[in-house]
């Protein structure tokens, strides 16, 4: 027989299987979903793909910019902490 230690998942693959699905959440789903509505933008607001591709950049670009100047504020211990609780609050909602 084998122990009921022998049979558990290591701590760290809980860590690994949280960190894949924030990062396919918070990344997968924003860049490589966003293509799935292009034709959509495309008819209902008659932008051309230029157009929605651009307004999808200046978003990022406005995003980056906002983390940049929270980050100037505060110090990025303080950062790093926020994300991980972030983080935590996330996977600990799986």
């Amino acid at each position: 027989m084998t122990s009921p230690q022998a049979t558990r998942i290591f701590y760290g693959w809980w860590i690994v299987a949280a960190a894949f699905l924030n990062l396919f959440f918070v990344v997968g789903i924003i860049f490589y979903g966003f293509p799935v509505f292009y034709p959509a933008f495309i008819e209902s607001l008659g932008f051309t793909r230029s157009q929605v591709t651009q307004g999808f950049f200046l978003g990022m670009l406005a995003i980056g910019y906002q983390a940049g100047c929270w980050l100037a504020r505060l110090s990025t211990a303080l950062a790093h902490a926020g994300s991980f609780s972030l983080e935590w609050a996330s996977s600990a909602s799986l």
